[in-house]
């Protein structure tokens, strides 16, 4: 049997009918339109999601943007605030030096004012200090010079001339790397003239104990 008999053994049966495929093909199309149309919506709401994940991301790299920048000025701050601490700790270091220094040179200075209180010299150098005490004054009541030994030192003379009867007051400072010992002299006793010292005074007038004069 061929297919053309089976087509007229179809035609000749009146009860035999075909089914209808229109109704599987709207079905069909149906299906498709609701894949394309769930795919779009899949599709678009991907992309928002897509593009709501990237605002997210956008803003949270602005945020560590923001912190990091807040983390280097805060460091700088603390870089500041450490070299600030680290200053003030070597002030202090050096005001407790300071401090512990000056306290070692109170109580040396309590010291020798103690040993000094019950110092008491040899009948002999008590003698030689009071012969070196009345020439140094009797020095200074015949020339009238009066020694500055704040500023005095190794390079330099400072002192005055000073003559209570004319009122005479001259100051000299000398420089000790300029002149010599001779002209040394020379200055002083320049000075000492020009005070009006020329005349000597009695030896009455020259002992300590009789002048009170400084």
């Amino acid at each position: 049997m061929d297919d053309s008999d089976i087509t007229d053994f179809l035609d000749s049966d009146s009860n035999f009918e075909l089914p209808d495929h229109s109704r599987f093909g709207a079905m069909i199309e149906d299906q498709q339109n609701f894949i394309n149309s769930f795919k779009a919506k899949t599709s678009l709401a991907a992309d928002q999601k897509a593009k709501d994940s990237q605002r997210k991301l956008n803003k949270l790299d602005k945020d560590i943007a923001r912190r990091t920048k807040d983390v280097e000025e805060f460091t700088l701050k603390i870089q500041k605030l450490q070299r600030e601490l680290d200053a003030l700790n070597e002030e202090h270091d050096s005001i407790e030096e300071r401090n512990s220094q000056e306290m070692k040179e109170l109580i040396e200075l309590e010291t020798l004012v103690k040993n000094r209180s019950s110092f008491k010299l040899h009948p002999v150098d008590a003698q030689r200090f009071e012969n070196s005490r009345f020439r140094l004054f009797a020095c200074k009541s015949l020339t009238g010079i009066r020694w500055n030994f704040t500023e005095s030192n190794d390079k330099k003379l400072v002192g005055y001339v000073g003559n209570a009867h004319t009122e005479q007051i001259k100051k000299f400072v000398i420089d000790l790397a300029k002149t010599d010992h001779a002209d040394v002299a020379k200055q002083l006793w320049s000075m000492i003239l020009a005070c009006g010292f020329q005349n000597k005074p009695t030896a009455a007038s020259t002992h300590p104990n009789d002048n009170k004069e400084n």
